[in-house]
């Protein structure tokens, strides 16, 4: 029998080699692992000391010589062979909750309730007493354990059918639960995370033409307790977007509109000032931290904004710590500042001859935040341009121009537009004003949670809108190479 050691207080026994990514789950201990345990991303480091299996050629070629000295390992290679100490950092909220409503028109049935929102990455919840905000929830998503967006995890629910469903219906109870299993429920969520919720096969939206089980919009019955699931639009454009329209009132002019998810699923819905339509760009997690050597969620460490002063390059650190990592925000900004001081050229390729390029740990081209060990790597620059194309292009496979752009998400909210238009992450004197929602699902979702009345507004929203089909469109694909370069 051996003992595994969890973050120094909790003992796990255990009695044949075991990974230490499965340890920590057996413990409870969820860890994000964003390449689905493929050793790849490097997400999932830990420090690990006692009886370890050698280092893999994974660990090799992510960890560097310091982190080596240090015990750091990934979970998702690492094997306990004896006894160990594992210590990880628990999943700590990664979503500010910030937003206003009570000017919003709603003719009130309920002052009492919980929200929650469900992201591929991040879920959170707000509890309700008489209209009073009395707690507030983020944490993120479990599943992120087994792949960062919806289409890995749907293929890994086809080798484990049942777990992801388990899994995020295990999390939703338990924030109910913490909640004091509120009568009133309502949740929004994208339309891979509803199927999981619910128990439905989620196989049909991993593969063309893309076909729903459910369209939700009614309630169900999440371990025994009743909540109202809102409605999704289509296959990739679900409940979160239409509680957003209803919450940045986009359609309520005869001005053309845009809101723009920047998040996982990049999703998009247009109002050309008489119909909507949305669609759903594969844009991937990558200005989420994701698959990015040194991104990390907008928390204390990360580096969330960069810009030029006086000739020197400044950054900020969340939580004026050391910094470790850097946020999305601080990601468009970096690009930015390296196009501009020219370290970066159009296609996306480090100038290796210019004085701030640099090389990584093995001996790779990079570009290191000046005064930080924090660094943007060639592969990374290559992940961004695919994200950050499949944006741009999705918005002008919609529209040329609109008169008021919406930013929604934690990311959306926090970047510099001005920085997002210099790299191509947004079409450049596209809108006459832009403006930062912050989180629209979980705003929309307040709504609904007070009124009946806004629930029979995103059914009837949600039949209306006009879906727009991006994987064989011939102008979006165009588009996309097009706006691969910065």
């Amino acid at each position: 029998m051996f003992e595994a050691n969890i973050n120094e207080n909790l003992f796990f026994p255990f009695s044949e080699e075991t990974l230490l990514s499965e340890l920590l789950r057996r413990a409870g201990e969820n860890i994000s692992m964003p390449c689905a345990g493929n050793g790849t991303c490097g997400k999932c480091k830990v420090i690990a000391t006692g009886s370890l299996s050698s280092l893999t050629q994974k660990e090799q070629t992510i960890l560097t010589d310091e982190e080596i000295k240090n015990n750091i390992r990934l979970a998702c290679q690492a094997k306990a062979t004896g006894n160990v100490t594992i210590t990880a950092e628990t999943l700590a909220p990664v979503v500010e909750i910030d937003f206003s409503w009570e000017d919003y028109p709603v003719p009130y049935d309920y002052t009492d309730g919980l929200v929650i929102d469900i992201g591929t990455t991040t879920i959170a919840a707000i509890l309700y007493e008489n209209k009073e905000i009395v707690k507030k929830i983020t944490e993120e998503n479990y599943q992120t354990a087994y792949g960062a967006d919806v289409i890995s995890r749907i293929a890994f629910d086809k080798e484990h059918p049942n777990l992801l469903s388990n899994l995020l219906q295990k999390q939703i109870s338990e924030i109910i639960t913490r909640c004091d299993t509120p009568k009133n429920i309502v949740i929004v969520a994208n339309t891979v995370m509803l199927h999981f919720l619910t128990g439905q096969d989620v196989s049909p939206l991993g593969e063309a033409p893309y076909t729903l089980t459910d369209f939700f919009g009614k309630e169900y019955s999440i371990d025994g307790v009743n909540c109202y699931l809102a409605p999704c639009i289509s296959a990739f454009v679900g409940a979160d977007i239409t509680a957003g329209i209803l919450a940045s009132r986009m359609a309520e002019s005869k001005e053309s509109a845009m809101l723009v998810d920047l998040g996982t699923n990049g999703e998009i819905a247009y109002f050309d000032g008489s119909a909507l339509y949305t669609t759903s760009t594969a844009a991937g997690p990558a200005f989420e931290g994701a698959g990015i050597f040194m991104g990390m969620p907008a928390k204390p460490g990360a580096i969330d904004r960069v810009w030029i002063e006086n000739s020197e390059i400044s950054h900020h650190v969340i939580g004026d710590a050391i910094p470790r990592g850097i946020s999305g925000s601080g990601i468009v900004d970096v690009l930015a500042v390296m196009k501009t001081i020219g370290v970066l050229d159009e296609s996306g390729c480090l100038i290796e001859e210019h004085p701030l390029c640099q090389r990584d740990h093995h001996g790779k081209p990079c570009f290191r935040i000046p005064d930080t060990d924090v660094m943007i790597r060639a592969s990374d620059i290559r992940k961004l341009q695919l994200a950050k194309a499949a944006i741009h292009a999705g918005i002008l496979t919609l529209a040329n121009k609109v008169d008021t752009l919406y930013l929604s998400g934690g990311f959306g909210a926090k970047i510099n537009s001005n920085n997002a238009e210099a790299i191509g992450l947004l079409p450049k004197n596209f809108a006459k004003t832009t403006k930062a929602l912050g989180n629209t699902a979980l705003f929309g979702g307040t709504l609904a949670l007070f009124s009946k009345d806004i629930r029979k507004q995103m059914s009837e929203l949600s039949r209306n809108v006009k879906s727009i089909p991006l994987n064989q469109n011939p102008y979006f694909t165009g588009l996309y190479i097009d706006k691969m370069q910065f």
